[in-house]
């Protein structure tokens, strides 16, 4: 879905860059954050300059940037185990529509999320829960189950 949303960004905006050149440059910053991940010297600056930097480079919104982005992290903090509170802590919770409404925020896409939107829902993630990564989480658990899959 996110690269649907960013594939009609660009030709809207008739960039001469391509889903193609997003998904280098997407895996590009992942390598680095995970890097940064393993040896323990990730934080939420570092995620936050990323997140910014895919989003102006291709001119698409911080909302699209950061789905993209914060998806594969929470998959790699999970599925290494890493066993580090502060990274955790650093983690942001992936926005899309069902987090927008499980936080009662109407009427708002994920074109329309700039930066400022996007650090207030997750410090409204973080008054909910210690780890924002988790309110993620627990959403996809809670509807797991909910299906009978966990």
């Amino acid at each position: 879905m996110i690269l649907r949303s960013i594939g009609l960004t660009l030709h809207r905006n008739n960039a001469v860059l391509t889903i193609r050149d997003f998904k280098i440059q997407l895996f590009n910053k992942i390598e680095s954050l995970t890097d940064l991940i393993d040896t323990s010297a990730f934080n939420e600056t570092e995620l936050i300059n990323h997140i910014t930097e895919l989003a102006n480079y291709f001119s698409i919104s911080i909302g699209q940037s950061q789905k993209a982005i914060n998806v594969i992290l929470k998959y790699h903090y999970h599925l290494t185990r890493i066993n580090n509170n502060e990274i955790k802590r650093a983690l942001h919770c992936p926005i899309d529509s069902k987090i927008l409404a499980v936080l009662e925020i109407n009427n708002l896409s994920l074109n329309a999320i700039d930066i400022e939107r996007y650090l207030e829902i997750q410090n409204t993630i973080s008054q909910r829960i210690e780890y924002r990564v988790d309110f993620d989480v627990h959403w996809d658990t809670q509807h797991l189950e909910a299906e009978g899959l966990l």
